[in-house]
């Protein structure tokens, strides 16, 4: 059984980005779901959410401050949260994305295996005022 988006897409009837919730079909509306929840859990910093403490990445004025070196770290959170906290993402493989732009600091690509999908790559980048994109 396909779960085809959170509640809080269902109320708006809109993905981020003012993705028209209708306009896409129910694999679409799942993937597009998985891809939203990543970004919020990806934006939210760790101890935020008072009942959930781990829930997020920790705060990245740290990670920036000790590039390159903090890439593995950041890596080795954003795995171990996604994993946790979207339940529709069974395995997950991160890369490092060549940054060949001003435009963000870091670039990862996100190799998701998804129940009831499979693979799926998203891609992720890191701006300097701790903001997180992440887009198919």
């Amino acid at each position: 059984m396909m779960i085809n988006a959170s509640l809080l897409e269902k109320i708006t009837l809109n993905f981020a980005g003012d993705v028209p919730f209708d306009h896409l079909d129910a694999k679409e509306r799942y993937i597009y779901s998985v891809m939203n929840n990543i970004e919020r859990i990806l934006n939210t910093r760790r101890g935020s959410v008072k009942h959930i403490p781990d829930y997020g990445l920790p705060d990245l004025s740290i990670i920036y401050r000790h590039l390159p070196s903090s890439l593995s770290l950041l890596q080795k959170f954003i795995t171990m949260t996604v994993l946790k906290y979207e339940p529709r993402v069974q395995a997950l493989q991160i890369q490092l994305i060549e940054n060949k732009s001003s435009d963000f600091i870091i670039a990862y690509e996100l190799l998701c295996q998804l129940k009831e999908v499979g693979y799926i790559r998203f891609s992720t980048t890191f701006n300097g005022d701790e903001a997180v994109k992440v887009f198919r």
